[in-house]
């Protein structure tokens, strides 16, 4: 089956689960990503998220307006290239909350990446841990599979589209309130001459379905993505 077959079967899936499902939130994340290398095995990456709420409901046909800012996170991430394409990170993020309170959270990663011809395939491992004054700490296991697939040609070369799609899963430990989250985002990337990206998505995420009725929330994401 073509690579194009494939993206058809993901995005009906993923618009069957939409229609059948609950929404809770509905809003944008726009993305700043900034990445820049030292030598040839060192990266630092910062990105910068404010996330935006728009709409608020049950269901689909109760969603009410409901726009106001939630936080703005702010994330850098050290990482070291080993072997052939693959790398190990540690990283920092500060996320600002609209009361202005602030969390900080620590995180450890290791990326494995596998080159599949016309498209690539990446698992990224990563734990971390959220602490704020006050509040109990969070401790997260988290695993994501990603693939960036070319739309014209074997590459993913200057001024062409790509598509884009991840699907993660976080364990999380909270005191009493552990939980399991499951992410999946569909992206349509464009890739400019000058090797920036951008990339625009819809980010759906679904928790609390452990101990109590699903969480849905849907989060259209617009990244755009600079190397220096």
């Amino acid at each position: 089956m073509k690579k194009y077959h494939y993206i058809i079967i993901i995005c009906i899936l993923a618009s069957l689960n939409a229609q059948s499902q609950s929404v809770t939130n509905v809003g944008v994340i726009p993305k700043l990503n900034i990445k820049k290398k030292f030598e040839t095995l060192w990266s630092i990456n910062l990105e910068i998220a404010p996330r935006i709420e728009l709409l608020e409901g049950g269901t689909l046909s109760t969603l009410e307006n409901s726009t106001f800012y939630t936080l703005t996170d702010i994330t850098t991430v050290v990482s070291r290239t080993v072997g052939v394409s693959n790398s190990v990170g540690m990283g920092y993020l500060t996320r600002i909350e609209e009361d202005q309170s602030t969390a900080h959270r620590f995180i450890q990663q290791y990326v494995l990446i596998d080159y599949k011809g016309t498209y690539r395939i990446a698992h990224r491992f990563r734990t971390d841990q959220t602490f704020r004054k006050g509040g109990v700490p969070t401790f997260r296991a988290r695993y994501r599979i990603s693939s960036d697939i070319a739309l014209r040609g074997q590459t993913v070369d200057p001024n062409e589209f790509y598509f884009k799609i991840s699907n993660e899963y976080l364990g999380i430990l909270r005191d009493q309130a552990n939980d399991i989250e499951i992410r999946l985002t569909p992206t349509l990337g464009y890739n400019f001459k000058n090797k920036n990206k951008v990339e625009v998505g819809l980010d759906y995420r679904i928790d609390s379905f452990i101990n109590s009725n699903p969480d849905h929330r849907y989060w259209i994401q617009v990244g755009y993505y600079f190397p220096l």
